[in-house]
């Protein structure tokens, strides 16, 4: 599944970061602000699903005052922060540079340390401080010869700064020496970009963005979010993926899955681990079957942290399902009055929620009095293939007495009307027990025989006294060989000219072929 979201903020500059915007309203995990320092131009950040381009231009982050773009947030205390620089961009200037940044404030001669990767001067990276506000800006890049994509990363404990890269995010080297640089317990800490170059606009593009210790909004990643299927949604198809919407900064998902809840809740060792992408396929899935599933989101390198996630749940089709009332129409060789007409064995009436059926007779069909050759059909609206028929048998309150309830039957079934099959091995009912605590329908297995008509030829009652008969409800599943669900609906109006059709396919299709008219 794709997701696209994109919220825009009026302000001079759009900034974009898994869906949520800065500005006005920063939600929990997003970002305190993106700042053009000094004469630099108006750059932008973009992000989503863990890759960060940051755009900025302006002619250096050094000396007495920096020109460039960063996309920061507060930092309270110790901590540090950490990304891979994946890419530098195009440009003119090989000193253009990118990395983690920290600093005071926003004033373009804040107190401040830097580490980023270059465009390929100064060994590929620099480590470079300013201690004072205003004061001049020192730096190293004796280290060894390094190239985008890298990582960088700057550690804070009291006043003492460090600059680190790594090839891997796993094994960190030190560049040049730890600085003491005397910041507030808050300062700011984030994505740093500078063309160096005036008037030249450079995107750097970032990713495995990792925190530790007191980075604002940062200290949990969020959950993952949007699962899909939906949370405790049904009907879902047996080779559905799962899916979902990341947190702010993970940097892999483990995935639990199961039909357990407290498995899936308690359980240690993911079903699937390290993923890189937010989709997992389970398999093929079993009918009718609910399972639980969450996604932990691990941080990314070095402290791996993994935060647990949510348990969602969902269940699989079934392997049948109910034909609507609506789309069956019933005639019988009679009725016993205007009450207990045929109808009445397939709208539900005297029904209970727990299979329970009721004992008043006009929630009943019967025949007349005397029915010579009773019977009772049902038509479908279309060709189904039928999975069972479940049959409440006649349930008066006089049932145990006078026994009108169907006996012996033959079930017989047909796609035209006209040329009939005899079903095999369903030729009698259960007799019913004349409470209204009768829950114990017939269940008979047409084992996905194609039938528009299904007509039950009654033999008998089991009073074997009266000739008249009855029966309580009828239900039939079907396996969903033919499209439904289609988008746009059925009668929908005002769907735009571009809509594209589309629909649930029948159970095992090979191809589908479609009409499409203004007739």
């Amino acid at each position: 599944m794709t997701r696209n979201v994109a919220f825009f903020v009026a302000l001079t500059f759009l900034l974009v970061l898994s869906g949520n915007a800065f500005g006005q309203n920063i939600p929990a995990g997003g970002w305190a602000g993106n700042a053009t320092l000094g004469t630099a131009t108006v750059g932008d950040a973009t992000g989503e699903n863990g890759v960060f381009t940051v755009t900025g231009n302006g002619d250096d982050i050094q000396g007495t005052a920096d020109s460039g773009q960063f996309l920061y947030k507060e930092m309270v205390g110790d901590g540090a922060m950490w990304c891979r620089v994946v890419s530098n961009g195009t440009g003119s200037n090989a000193w253009c540079k990118g990395g983690i940044m920290v600093r005071q404030s926003t004033d373009t001669g804040s107190m401040s340390a830097l580490m980023p990767m270059t465009g390929g001067n100064g060994n590929g990276s620099s480590y470079q401080w300013r201690l004072t506000n205003g004061g001049a800006t020192a730096y190293t890049n004796s280290g060894p010869v390094v190239a985008i994509p890298y990582y960088v990363k700057i550690e804070r404990v009291g006043d003492q700064f460090t600059g680190s890269y790594s090839p891997d995010g796993i094994t960190w080297t030190q560049l040049g020496a730890t600085q003491t640089i005397p910041m507030g317990e808050t300062c700011l800490i984030g994505l740093a970009v500078t063309s160096h170059t005036a008037g030249e606009l450079r995107t750097f593009t970032f990713d495995n963005l990792g925190f530790s210790g007191g980075v604002s909004g940062l200290t949990d990643p969020g959950n993952a979010s949007s699962p899909m299927p939906a949370n405790e949604s049904d009907d879902v198809l047996r080779d559905s993926d799962l899916s979902w919407a990341p947190g702010d900064y993970p940097g892999t998902h483990n995935v639990y899955f199961g039909s357990s809840f407290e498995d899936v809740n308690s359980s240690t060792t993911p079903t699937a681990s390290g993923l890189n992408v937010t989709s997992y396929d389970p398999g093929r899935l079993d009918f009718g079957q609910t399972y639980f599933w969450r996604v932990d989101e691990v941080n990314s390198t070095p402290d791996k942290t993994v935060f647990k996630g949510d348990i969602w749940s969902f269940t699989a089709e079934p392997y049948s399902i109910q034909i609507p009332a609506e789309n069956i129409v019933v005639t019988a060789s009679s009725s016993s009055n205007q009450f207990s007409t045929p109808e009445k064995t397939i709208d539900g009436s005297g029904l209970g929620a727990d299979d329970t059926h009721s004992i008043r007779s006009e929630d009943m069909w019967f025949t007349t009095s005397v029915d010579l050759d009773p019977w009772i059909q049902y038509e479908f609206g279309a060709v189904e293939k039928l999975d069972t028929m479940k049959v409440w048998n006649s349930n008066s309150a006089a049932e145990m007495a006078i026994g009108w309830g169907v006996k012996d039957v033959e079930i017989a079934y047909s796609v035209d009307g006209e040329n009939w099959d005899v079903l095999e091995g369903a030729t009698q009912f259960s007799r019913a027990a004349g409470f209204p605590t009768y829950n114990q329908y017939d269940e008979i297995a047409f084992n996905g025989v194609a039938a528009k008509y299904v007509r039950l030829n009654i033999a008998s009652n089991w009073g074997g006294i009266l000739m008249s008969y009855g029966i309580s409800e009828v239900q039939f599943n079907m396996i969903p060989a033919a499209a439904r669900t289609p988008e746009p609906a059925d009668g929908s109006t005002g769907v735009v000219p571009n809509a594209i059709a589309s629909w649930r396919a029948g159970r095992e299709a090979a191809q589908s072929t479609i009409y499409v008219g203004m007739d």
